[in-house]
């Protein structure tokens, strides 16, 4: 998590209570609650679990999804897919990581670089948002 952050004390306690129960995880539990955060309606789920969804635990839902995408190719499409699809938190996430490659030097991942490739294209740009 980035350390410049400044969350509230009630916030930084769920925070880090969420970001240890994140650790425990599987692949399996954490692909599962991905896609069920990308496929229902945010509002729906702020609802249902607001303690889970303060405005400012974005970065926790950023650093899950990062995890998600650096598990596989298979992941790492799929974030790509969410992101074409409009998902704010995906587009961010890929830009986020492609920014690190290239800085580091190292060489991009395809499917990252494809990514990267449509959304600098100026007739195909990136589709509607979230």
């Amino acid at each position: 998590m980035d350390n410049n952050i400044k969350f509230s004390p009630a916030t930084q306690a769920v925070v880090e209570r969420l970001t240890e129960e994140l650790k425990q995880l599987t692949t399996e539990q954490l692909e599962s609650m991905i896609r069920d955060m990308l496929k229902q309606d945010m509002r729906e789920l702020r609802r249902k679990y607001p303690e889970a969804f303060p405005a400012s635990a974005r970065p926790l839902a950023l650093a899950m999804l990062r995890r998600y995408a650096s598990m596989s190719a298979w992941n790492l499409s799929e974030v790509a897919h969410w992101a074409r699809g409009g998902v704010d938190e995906a587009h961010q996430v890929l830009g986020e990581m492609a920014a690190e490659y290239l800085n580091r030097g190292e060489p991009v991942p395809a499917i990252l670089a494809a990514y990267a490739i449509e959304q600098l294209h100026p007739r195909i740009g990136r589709r509607g948002s979230t």
